[in-house]
């Protein structure tokens, strides 16, 4: 397995625009138009792709190359670099990007027709450890070679195709589909179709025939063991009952949901209350404060005007002294002598003080102002907080519990229905095993294949992978339980009964994470042919909330988010998965994994704009 460790576009006179990836898992975040997903345009270029991007980025025409520098466990490099205006050779080195050269040898990005030249899977799977593989391409039984544009589906999840209604397997395919659904058997059982399609021999039809007769029986044993009795109607008419039952308990929680949100309400406009009345008091208290040393201030300012009048009027009867200016004896009319200003100081002092005990009986009054308003914010505080105390004890000791056990009421309701869907679609299973028993008896004793009907997709292997998905999807708390199968219609999943493209495009995104993601799980642990990497592109963004019966109100576990992003934590190292997104991981998972977040126009210094430099 290999994984990517750096993307860099290049040109002449131009900073080169570089991101480098770790192994394990990735996060590239950040905001909208940062060039985030022209990451996986670049990647799907490198690989093959006609074009390098659907819609136009304006300064993606001053870049001239395109290079992706790849990684395999053992260490080793392999860089691929092709020219962004076209045309359809790729040079490598088995070197790290920033030791190339100025020019490489060459591949092929494809091969068309029936060129036998080296293309990009010539050089990219022996480097990856995935053997060449050859699959059957059509129903006559011609074998095609497996290419890397075959596994683009599977490997690289851009935002169109995340919330698409297309299988994650057959991608954007053409008329044809047979080589797509050939590959994805290839990933789960390692064996490709060379030498097994093309061979009709009677004995070899017959080995194969006989060999899957004994795969189906030993299927139908616990099945026949559970619906021996035949029609299994008490089942459909028990999950109609359950649907009833959920709508009205939905209901039920609905309105509950309401008076929960009603009283919030009331909570926040009673702490808002709160909160105002003890910032008034607070305000208050400073004023008093300050009014109170003001008081003080005029009180003492009238002991000094006092003590002024006084040493005035007692300034006369002092004893006659010599004066130290003119050395004469310092009558009252004396010219140096201040005697005669204690009458005028008596005045001003009188006046003064007649000023300051105005501005007391102002203040006094103030103060008892004041004061009022103290009262007024108090009772206001009061009767807020009672307020709150009411909202928080009725959502206390009335809704939360009653919110909690309908929630329970309605996890039990959804849990037997999810046995009964269970169990109806064993029942359908257990049809469609016994139908394909009848048909491959008539074959075997026919010793020929009816109809030249292929194999398609191992019937054990698929039911591992499926389980796979079961795991990731329980990991990211999906539902306390989960059921997958595998629809072959449609070649997609369906869990817990229903089929991954029937839900909005926010859940069919997030399905096709998943399925992705344990597609590269169980290849790793069983060994199977993958090149150890997948790019997804805005699992979250577009997913919201909904609800497993369309949309009626049931609610859904708000838990699901958060667990996707803390299950990158636990990524093996072995492999990679790199998450483009618009949402900001929690701080716990960005310091484990390998994390990088372009800042758009909130970019200051020492922070990245995003890829393509400024």
């Amino acid at each position: 397995m290999i994984r990517i460790s750096t993307i860099k576009l290049s040109g002449a006179g131009q900073s080169d625009a570089v991101v480098r990836f770790g192994a394990g898992a990735n996060i590239l975040g950040g905001q909208s138009d940062t060039g985030k997903s022209l990451l996986v345009a670049c990647l799907d270029y490198v690989l093959g792709a006609e074009k390098m991007a659907k819609k136009r980025v304006p300064k993606l025409a001053l870049y001239s190359h395109v290079s992706v520098e790849f990684r395999n466990l053992d260490g080793k490099f392999l860089t691929m670099r092709r020219h962004i205006g076209g045309g359809t050779s790729i040079e490598y080195w088995h070197q790290p990007i920033d030791a190339i050269g100025a020019r490489g040898p060459t591949v092929e990005a494809r091969r068309r027709g029936r060129s036998t030249a080296d293309d990009v899977a010539s050089i990219l799977f022996p480097f990856a450890g995935v053997s060449h593989a050859r699959l059957r391409k059509n129903a006559r039984g011609e074998l095609a070679r497996l290419s890397a544009r075959t596994l683009i589906p599977a490997l690289l999840v851009d935002e169109v195709s995340m919330i698409s209604e297309i299988s994650p397997i057959l991608g954007k395919s053409g008329y044809d589909e047979t080589v797509s659904k050939r590959m994805f058997a290839y990933l789960l059982s390692g064996r490709d179709d060379d030498g097994i399609v093309a061979t009709e021999r009677p004995e070899l039809t017959a080995a194969r025939l006989n060999a899957r007769l004994e795969l189906v029986e030993q299927m139908l044993i616990p099945l026949d063991a559970r619906f021996k009795d035949g029609a299994d109607e008490a089942t459909t008419k028990a999950i109609e009952q359950l649907d009833r039952t959920i709508a009205d308990a939905a209901e039920e929680f609905s309105v509950l949901e309401g008076e929960v949100e009603s009283l919030l309400q009331q909570r926040q406009t009673a702490s808002n209350l709160v909160l105002n009345a003890s910032n008034q008091l607070s305000a208050i208290g400073g004023l008093s404060t300050r009014y109170n040393l003001l008081r003080e201030r005029y009180t003492s300012d009238l002991q000094r005007l006092d003590f002024v009048s006084e040493g005035a009027h007692f300034f006369g009867a002092l004893q006659e002294v010599v004066c130290p200016i003119c050395d004469q004896v310092m009558a009252l009319d004396h010219e140096h002598g201040s005697y005669r200003l204690s009458e005028d100081i008596q005045t001003a002092t009188r006046a003064e003080a007649a000023k300051i005990r105005v501005q007391q009986d102002e203040l006094a009054a103030t103060m008892i102002n004041l004061e009022d308003r103290r009262a007024q914010q108090s009772q206001r505080h009061k009767n807020a907080t009672d307020a709150l105390q009411s909202v928080d004890e009725r959502l206390r000791e009335e809704l939360n519990p009653q919110v909690k056990n309908k929630a329970s009421a309605l996890e039990e309701l959804f849990r037997m229905r999810l046995e009964l869907e269970g169990r109806r679609g064993d029942h359908d299973n257990w049809q469609d095993l016994r139908a394909l028993k009848a048909r491959l008896e008539a074959d075997v004793r026919a010793n020929k294949p009816a109809n030249r009907e292929w194999e398609t997709l191992p019937l054990l292997a698929l039911a591992e992978f499926c389980s796979e998905v079961e795991k990731v999807l329980l990991s990211w708390k999906w539902a306390s339980s989960v059921r997958v199968t595998f629809d072959e219609s449609d070649f997609d999943i369906v869990v817990n009964g229903q089929p991954r493209q029937s839900h909005g495009k926010g859940v069919r995104g997030l399905l096709y994470s998943a399925f992705t993601i344990a597609l590269l799980r169980y290849c790793r642990m069983y060994k199977r042919p993958h090149p150890g990497f997948v790019i997804i592109d805005s699992p979250l963004t577009a997913y919201q909330k909904s609800t497993a019966d369309g949309g009626r109100g049931v609610p859904v576990d708000s838990e699901i988010e958060r667990a996707f992003w803390e299950s990158l934590k636990d990524v093996s190292k072995e492999t990679q998965i790199i998450v483009i997104e618009n949402k900001l991981p929690p701080e716990g998972v960005t310091q484990t994994v390998h994390f990088e977040w372009f800042y758009g126009d909130q970019a200051t210094d020492g922070l990245r704009q995003g890829f393509l430099p400024q």
